[in-house]
């Protein structure tokens, strides 16, 4: 079925110039790998003419309205370097301690004091997540460039996850995927461009393919479509990054790891994904983040820091239950069995 759908030639991927139109563009705009989509405006979401402001970049300039979004260390952690190397292994069961992998290091990262861990990443990175001195852009109404300041005491952030306030991330970053810099300033509008949700675009169904293929032991065609989407993301062919094995396990590893990177911060593709693939064990027992702090020399250090645990990790959480207003109506329908 996902090879159908991109026989059709009737959507096609766009380029990485254009990536970021996937999310941004006003509705009325045609973007040629956008399946299905929905309007949406002030019904559908918090919103000020398109402007989802209970979902907005560090609450804005002036801290008015929720931060939203706040990715985690993890989904960070998912992102490649320019050479395909993942930047980390985990060195316990928390995710605090660390060990940067060869590769990452040979291209500059590291989270030393003074160190870079931001640099040289996948650009889908910059496309999707606001880190610590980011150059954002120019807001409305700005003459200079807005710069991200995630530390603590920065103008962005940190804020303890303890303390409740909504108006900071606790986790070091920011969604940037479906944000437009030029709500930003301090003398920015909202404006009036609706915008859309997006529920198909094409790369689901190259990545479709791939997972399919992988699961069926077409290890050859499973690469073939995974490439398609690696590449336009300017990504090595999965064949060329560090480590490569040509193994079921190997590549289907990395085609979840894509999967992620690709569709992060949008809708649920996550949620679902980790159900089909029974990994609540594995991904969501508790996430991360990043707490830096800035010395008197100006240079950053870098905290991995667990911000929450959760309890929603076992096999109960795979199905759903029988909403309760529902049951007490259909009273001889039993809940799934992990449910009653």
């Amino acid at each position: 079925a996902a090879q159908d759908v991109i026989a059709l030639s009737t959507y096609q991927l766009v380029p990485m110039a254009d990536y970021k139109k996937l999310f941004i563009g006003a509705f009325a705009t045609q973007v040629d790998e956008i399946i299905w989509r929905a309007w949406a405006d002030n019904s559908h979401i918090n919103n000020t003419n398109g402007v989802d402001v209970g979902n907005y970049p560090f609450a804005g300039i002036n801290h008015l309205w929720n931060c939203g979004e706040s990715p985690s260390q993890e989904l960070v952690d998912c992102f490649e370097m320019t050479n395909g190397a993942l930047p980390v292994s985990y060195n316990d069961a928390t995710h605090t301690a660390v060990s940067i992998t060869p590769e990452a290091a040979a291209l500059g990262y590291s989270e030393a004091t003074g160190g870079d861990p931001y640099s040289n990443r996948d650009p889908r990175f910059y496309i999707n997540i606001v880190h610590n001195m980011m150059n954002y852009g120019v807001p409305y109404n700005c003459s200079q460039p807005y710069i991200i300041e995630t530390f603590v005491g920065g103008r962005n952030g940190f804020n303890d996850v303890i303390s409740q306030e909504t108006q900071r991330s606790c986790t070091g970053y920011y969604s940037a995927k479906d944000k437009q810099i030029k709500y930003w300033g301090p003398g920015g509008s909202a404006g009036n461009e609706p915008t859309h949700w997006v529920f198909f675009r094409l790369a689901e169904f190259y990545l479709q393919k791939a997972e399919a293929l992988c699961e069926t032991g077409d290890l050859a065609g499973a690469l073939t479509a995974l490439n398609v989407i690696r590449q336009r993301a300017n990504q090595p062919i999965l064949q060329n990054v560090p480590g490569f094995a040509n193994t079921q396990d190997f590549i289907r590893a990395r085609i979840r790891n894509e999967r992620r990177v690709e569709f992060c911060l949008e809708g649920q593709y996550r949620f679902d994904d980790q159900r089909r693939w029974k990994t609540l064990g594995e991904t969501n027992r508790f996430i991360t983040g990043m707490r830096i702090t800035k010395g008197t020399d100006g240079k950053f250090s870098y905290q991995r820091k667990k911000i929450r645990d959760y309890q929603s990790y076992t096999d109960k959480y795979l199905v759903m239950p029988i909403p309760l207003e529902d049951a007490k109506k259909m009273t001889s329908l039993l809940q799934p069995a992990p449910w009653q």
